[in-house]
């Protein structure tokens, strides 16, 4: 047994983390996740410390040959105890695999069922003022009809794909709110396909904050050049599909990247930010069905569907905000 095997299961035979060990010995989480993906090799100074951390010798965890050591009896029945009482999800490297393929291939349905329903109004927006314009020959009746059937269905197909991808993910919702131990190299798999992934990601993430920041740039153009209102509605069409198109962009390669970061336990997903997304997970879905169902009975009430939309930027805007004071109140009645 090598020492990243060794010192991977003396920590887990005391419950600890990764976090938990590395506050011990007064390194950083990344330098215990490289020790135990055989990556790097501790100094010295931490061997000695992590020899009395585990109640260990030194020659049992730098000779490959030791694997078993007798342990005192207390010492086992503490870490049985705190074994017992931690709530640590073990990751295999074929789990760590699969994870990450079921992420990859979920990513784009899961996207154009988000894209799908920020496109829903386009039809009956543009039918609508074509028939106020007098295009195409349209009725109102017509208008309406057509264009409610396609805000409709796009609402349907989008709901169908966010539900079926996220049954997909059922059984990996642990990687995002619990703790995490991965086997022996998995970490390292994780780090090398995120370090492949990341100039992708840098780019397609460049691309989309660009078509974000001048997606209102042609309806913005034809107000000023006092364009036709039927002009000026097709322009807010197509603002919504550069909305819907940078939003699908951002799924995919957001549920990409965060597929290695939860094994990685990094940046969005260490210990402490999951704390903070469960309590952020009870506020977010009634606000977002709040949030929705005022801009469909805004929309359907006023007729207003060339203006209605501005709902989900302003409320997007508010979220963070929102959410925050959400987690300071949660926060504080969980003490």
């Amino acid at each position: 047994m090598i020492l990243a095997d060794k010192i991977i299961n003396e920590r887990k035979k005391n419950g600890w983390s990764q976090e938990d060990l590395a506050y011990k010995l007064g390194v950083s989480r990344q330098s215990v996740s490289k020790w135990e993906g055989a990556q790097s090799i501790p100094d010295l100074q931490k061997i000695v410390m992590m020899a009395e951390i585990f109640n260990v010798s030194t020659d049992y965890l730098l000779k490959d040959e030791i694997e078993a050591l007798e342990r005192p009896v207390e010492t086992l029945q503490g870490n049985q105890e705190s074994s017992d009482s931690s709530s640590v999800r073990v990751v295999s490297l074929q789990e760590a695999n699969d994870f990450m393929d079921t992420e990859r291939k979920r990513a784009p349905k899961m996207a154009l069922g988000v894209a799908l329903c920020i496109l829903c109004p386009v039809v009956l927006i543009f039918l609508v003022g074509a028939y106020e314009a007098g295009k195409f020959g349209l009725t109102e009746r017509s208008a309406t009809f057509i264009g409610l059937a396609a805000l409709f269905l796009l609402i349907a197909g989008g709901v169908y794909y966010i539900i079926a991808e996220g049954r997909r993910k059922e059984e990996y919702d642990a990687f995002e709110t619990e703790d995490l131990e991965t086997a022996y190299g998995v970490a390292g798999l994780a780090k090398e396909r995120r370090a492949e992934y990341q100039e992708t990601y840098n780019r397609r993430l460049t691309i989309s904050i660009i078509m974000y920041v001048l997606c209102a740039l042609p309806l913005v153009l034809v107000s000023v050049l006092e364009a036709s209102d039927f002009i000026i509605i097709s322009m807010v069409c197509v603002l919504l599909a550069i909305v819907a198109a940078s939003t699908y962009n951002i799924i995919i390669i957001s549920t990409i990247m965060n597929s290695y970061e939860m094994l990685l336990q990094d940046r969005d997903y260490t210990r402490e930010k999951k704390r903070e997304t469960k309590r952020a997970s009870r506020f977010s879905g009634p606000y977002w069905t709040l949030i929705t169902a005022v801009y469909l009975g805004y929309s359907f009430i006023t007729s207003n569907w060339d203006r209605s939309w501005i709902v989900w930027p302003v409320a997007a805007v508010v979220f963070p905000v929102v959410s925050a004071i959400a987690k300071a109140i949660a926060g504080r009645s969980e003490r």
